[in-house]
């Protein structure tokens, strides 16, 4: 994959509000079909809301291959959406994630649209201990893409995740951009749920616990989900950007999912 390389960038819209986004990695023999999956999974979540759909392709130039492992995986099994976020605070606690910092993040993900949230497809860059949002300028939050499973991985990944009752593409997804996110220097947490209230599940990553699943942390009220990452106090965030929206970035090695 690594002579040449082409990234796949789906992003879907209902006015201003994101509905779905996603990108992928591939060879040029590869372009039709992986644009092809990303558009079916586009039409499949705007469930006819669409107003603007874009899937564009395009040649990755003077890229520096890095390879990495997908993190551990492990399940949370709690009962409602109250249970995995109070489990998620005392995780992201010991992270080094403090009360103020999760509360900001909470407070941005479960907003909704009539009291001002927006649905954006990047991330929002949260200061792990002040709780400040470091990147209200930018609306679309910042892009983390560019990064893939290796070919020979992507069945056995989704198989794994299936064995286990979850749905593989979707939690596949997450769980390769948590690769990419922990590769960032200076970061300590992260914590995402959909902006779709038929899909209740979320996740956490940290360096230490890998990448966590629950099967709830969403309400099923009208919320605009996202993601965001808790970052140090000392974070340089045109170097995060960089490294998040454009450094190349392979997954050749699963880590234990379980």
């Amino acid at each position: 994959m690594e002579d040449k390389l082409y990234g796949i960038k789906m992003l879907a819209r209902k006015g201003h509000f994101h509905l779905c986004g996603a990108e992928r990695l591939c060879v040029y023999e590869e372009i039709d079909k992986i644009s092809q999956d990303l558009l079916q999974r586009a039409v499949i979540k705007g469930k006819g809301q669409i107003d603007s759909l874009e899937v564009k392709a395009a040649k990755i130039d003077h890229f520096n291959f890095r390879s990495s492992s997908l993190p551990d995986f492990i399940q949370l099994r709690v009962k409602s959406f109250r249970e995995g976020r109070n489990t998620a605070k005392n995780l992201l606690s010991q992270a080094g994630v403090s009360e103020k910092a999760y509360f900001m993040a909470e407070n941005l993900l479960k907003q909704s649209p009539e009291l001002g949230g927006t649905s954006i497809p990047g991330a929002f860059l949260v200061d792990s201990f002040s709780g400040e949002l470091l990147n209200p300028e930018m609306e679309d939050g910042v892009w983390i893409g560019r990064v893939d499973l290796a070919n020979s991985l992507e069945e056995r990944v989704r198989k794994r995740l299936e064995s286990l009752g979850l749905d593989g593409r979707k939690i596949r997804d997450n769980l390769v951009l948590a690769a990419k996110i922990m590769g960032m220097g200076g970061f300590v947490g992260e914590i995402n749920w959909s902006n779709d209230s038929a899909e209740q599940g979320g996740s956490i990553t940290t360096s230490e616990l890998g990448f966590a699943y629950f099967p709830y942390l969403r309400s099923n009220a009208n919320e605009v989900g996202g993601r965001v990452l808790f970052v140090r106090s000392w974070l340089d965030l045109n170097s995060a950007i960089q490294y998040l929206e454009s450094e190349v970035l392979l997954i050749d090695n699963i880590g234990n999912i379980r």
